[in-house]
């Protein structure tokens, strides 16, 4: 047994979860669902001299690779301009003559920025100055401006190219950031530019007073900034809880989110809302307002969702038997990391160590076949692994490798695999 008792490890949890759970926030009647906002890439605004400005949000079906023909440049935060989805997924052995016809796509130029969700980038105006002159400079006629959701960091793009490509008798109809907002909001979207911070940024790189307060939003970057809340203005809470105490009762689910999944009160981290995918059982979470929904807690202690044990260390959240780490199941699923070898954007659930599945099956010479790769609901490619001893499929985070004895050949292992009494099967050559 692990360090705790069951009862102790159940209360710990218990005391972990509330410590991550956000807190509420009492709505004004002027709440406005993202549900059934902007979708895909359109175009929203064309400067005098012809440049085609077009947005969109990557979780919205938006996103430069929806565009055609593609732009010519796109931009955006680091995690949204991903090349993945130019690859062919056609294979020809090496040499063939017939790889020649192979349809092979040019991604844009990428404009690639360091900008957390509901915040501003890491660059100053001059950048920003910079990069007017660079599109006329290079004769950029199509520009593709996203984010996660489409909304706030999109929004400030907007708001940015429209005032600098402008001319200056268009510039006089904006004469504050506050008004400037309006117009973005009007041609795109009511949701765009989410941060008062975010405004104050629009002001100093278009060097306009700030304006009347634009932003009435509550953001709180579940799903990437794309099922944020619109409130009053006079609503300003937006923090963590620290030490409250469980009530019975608490977690709840209503038309604004899930506190737990319905299907298998998994508690995560962050809210869930229509859509969204619980990251324990898989079911994908819907709303239905003639359900009556309530927590029931199990009395049961949640097993290691890679090897199914119950003996975990509450402190360190790791299962002690396969010693996987359990916070992975509740991170939020991020393309930010670059493959160290061949440089493609994933999350680091795909990834062993810093590189990706696909190159650690290529360097390690693993067959192909026991490799797939799948999209989320929201176009995310995530990575299947067949375990080589009980020949099912795993997320590849639940897998681990290994090297036999015998050889120098590596071969992927489950964490169940790994820590069953009963002898293993021999590996397969």
């Amino acid at each position: 047994m692990g360090k705790y008792s069951k009862k102790q490890r159940k209360q710990n949890k218990k005391k972990k979860q509330v410590k991550n759970m956000k807190q509420k926030t009492t709505y004004a009647s002027a709440w406005q669902s993202k549900q059934g906002c902007h979708t895909g890439q359109s175009l929203i605004f064309r400067t005098t001299d012809n440049i085609e400005v077009w947005a969109g949000g990557k979780n919205r079906e938006g996103g430069w690779h929806k565009m055609t023909p593609l732009p010519q440049l796109a931009m955006g935060p680091s995690e949204t301009l991903g090349t993945w989805g130019m690859k062919s997924k056609t294979e020809v052995p090496e040499g063939w003559s017939c790889e020649q016809h192979l349809e092979i796509i040019t991604p844009p130029l990428m404009l690639s920025l360091d900008w957390p969700d509901y915040s501003i980038p890491a660059v100053s105006k001059y950048f920003w100055y910079a990069v007017i002159d660079d599109i006329r400079e290079y004769n950029i006629k199509t520009i593709s401006t996203q984010c996660a959701g489409g909304h706030g960091r999109t929004g400030v793009q907007l708001a940015i190219l429209a005032y600098l490509l402008s001319t200056e008798d268009e510039r006089a109809a904006w004469p504050d950031a506050g008004v400037l907002i309006d117009w973005v909001r009007e041609q795109h979207c009511t949701h765009a530019v989410e941060a008062k911070s975010q405004q104050e940024y629009i002001a100093d790189v278009c060097d306009i007073p700030v304006g009347e307060n634009k932003i009435h939003t509550q953001s709180y970057s579940w799903s990437g900034g794309g099922e944020g809340k619109v409130t009053s203005p006079t609503t300003t809470s937006d923090e963590w809880y620290d030490d409250v105490e469980y009530e019975a009762g608490q977690l709840y689910i209503d038309e604004h989110g899930a506190d737990y999944c319905p299907s298998c009160k998994h508690i995560p981290t962050r809210m869930m809302h229509d859509g969204n995918t619980c990251s324990k059982c898989g079911e994908i979470f819907v709303f239905d307002v003639k359900r009556k929904y309530y927590y029931e807690e199990d009395d049961t202690t949640t097993p290691c969702p890679a090897c199914g044990s119950e003996d975990i260390h509450d402190e360190s959240n790791t299962c002690l038997s396969c010693h996987y780490d359990m916070s992975k199941e509740d991170k939020p699923y991020k393309i930010d990391k670059a493959c160290s070898t061949c440089g493609d954007l994933y999350d680091t659930s795909n990834m062993d160590g810093g590189i990706c599945m696909a190159c650690v099956f290529q360097i390690n010479n693993l067959d192909k076949k026991d490799l797939r790769v799948k999209m989320d609901n929201k176009m995310n490619p995530r990575f299947d692994v067949k375990c080589s001893q009980c020949n099912k499929w795993h997320p590849s985070r639940h897998i681990k490798t290994i090297l036999t004895l015998n050889s120098s050949i590596t071969h992927t292992v489950c964490h169940a695999c790994s820590v069953k009494d009963k002898p293993k099967k021999e590996l397969k050559q």
